[in-house]
Order: C-alpha cells, then structure tokens, then sequence
C-alpha cells in the first residue's frame, strides 16, 4: 500500500530553507514514507514536550530530523517539522506548532 505523505505549511517552508543537497536527502526520506511510515523511531516526551503519536526519521547521519505522525483513517503521513537535533530545538519547535509544549 502506497500512503499520501503531506508536509504542514510550516514545514514546507522548513524544507524551503534547507540547501538544495539537504531537501534531495529530504525527498528520498518522503519516497521512503510513502512505502512505510513506520521507518523512524516512535517519539515520546523529547526536551520537556510530549511527542507521543509522533515519529522521527533521520537524513543527514543524526544530525537532522523529519518529524511526522501518521493518520491511518485517511493513509497519511503528515510532516510537521524539519530541522536539526541540536538539543532538541527540532522537538521543541514541533511541539510549539502541534500545542504539545508540556511533559504530561
């Protein structure tokens, strides 16, 4: 089964600001997705915000992180957030976006 892999309007523009060889790395992870959402590793509570039903999916070594959750009712995987793992700034924001700022 082929799923539908989105990306948010902010994490499109996360994806706008990457150089050209990082959203070539980006876009075989999404082809990736497509035949298996389940390739990244399960989030739970990552820098003091809760993640759970999220997914993270590495590109560049660990350095990066495609952070999606997905939606089985509609074969979705919805991205939320591109970016480094630097302390855990990719979580954080993604938490901000999603309203999952909290450890709980």
């Amino acid at each position: 089964m082929t799923w539908k892999v989105e990306l948010t309007e902010a994490a499109e523009e996360d994806f706008s600001k990457l150089d050209g060889s990082l959203r070539k790395l980006v876009r075989k992870k999404l082809a990736k997705l497509e035949e298996n959402p389940y390739i990244g590793d399960e989030l739970h509570n990552r820098s003091g915000c809760n993640l759970r039903g999220y997914y993270k999916l590495y590109f560049q070594g660990t350095r990066y992180r495609i952070v999606h959750r997905i939606e089985h009712d509609v074969i979705l995987v919805l991205v939320v957030g591109i970016g480094q793992r630097a302390h855990g700034a990719v979580y954080r924001m993604v938490a901000g976006r999603t309203g999952e700022d909290d450890e709980t």
